[in-house]
C-alpha cells in the first residue's frame, strides 16, 4: 500500500481552505499549521478536512506546500518563509 500523497498549505484563509478541500476531495492529505489565526480561518480550515500540524512538526511525507496569497502581502509572506 502506497503512503497518501500529503502536501502543505500555508495559508489556509479564504482561498487556501478551497483549495485544501478540493484536494482532500481528490484523496490528498492536506496539512497547516493553525497557530495564531483567527477562530475563522481555524472552523475553515477544519471543514476544509485539513489537518493541524505544531510549528515543531515537519513530516517528512510532505510532497510539497504552497498558498494562495493576495498580490498585496506576496513580498511579506516570502520574506516570512525564508
Amino acid at each position: 500500500m502506497s503512503p497518501q500523497p500529503t502536501v502543505g498549505i500555508i495559508s489556509p484563509g479564504d482561498m487556501g481552505h478551497a483549495i485544501g478541500a478540493v484536494l482532500r476531495q481528490h484523496g490528498l492529505r492536506v496539512l497547516t499549521n493553525l497557530q495564531g489565526r483567527s477562530a475563522r480561518t481555524v472552523a475553515l480550515a477544519a471543514q476544509a478536512g485539513m489537518t493541524n500540524v505544531d510549528d515543531d512538526e515537519t513530516p517528512s511525507d510532505v510532497g510539497g506546500s504552497g498558498g494562495p496569497v493576495p498580490h498585496g502581502r506576496a513580498d511579506g509572506v516570502g520574506c516570512r518563509d525564508r
